[in-house]
């Protein structure tokens, strides 16, 4: 993965937890948030971000860091979550 570039600025989202990378094993290794306004963000592998590989096809609300990644993609850092419940 390349050099993050990332913003200060806390920000909230709501969002779909997507699978988006697989080991050789065909495990999840990497996850997406894919938003209602149709982005996705890919989720940093921090503490939380690897809480939220359990959280697969769930609905859940993030407040993290928004930065991008050296390929371009739209990634997030995860410093809280919620798992939102069905209507």
């Amino acid at each position: 993965m390349g050099k993050r570039k990332k913003s200060d600025a806390l920000v909230k989202m709501r969002g779909i937890i997507t699978p988006s990378d697989w080991d050789e094993a065909n495990k999840v290794k990497g996850i997406t948030l894919s938003t209602v306004d149709e982005k996705e963000y890919r989720i940093h592998q921090n503490n939380l971000g690897k809480e939220l590989l359990r959280l697969l096809q769930k609905e859940v609300e993030v407040s993290g860091e928004v930065g991008e990644d050296g390929h371009g993609n739209r990634t997030i850092t995860v410093k809280a979550y919620e798992v939102q419940e069905p209507l």
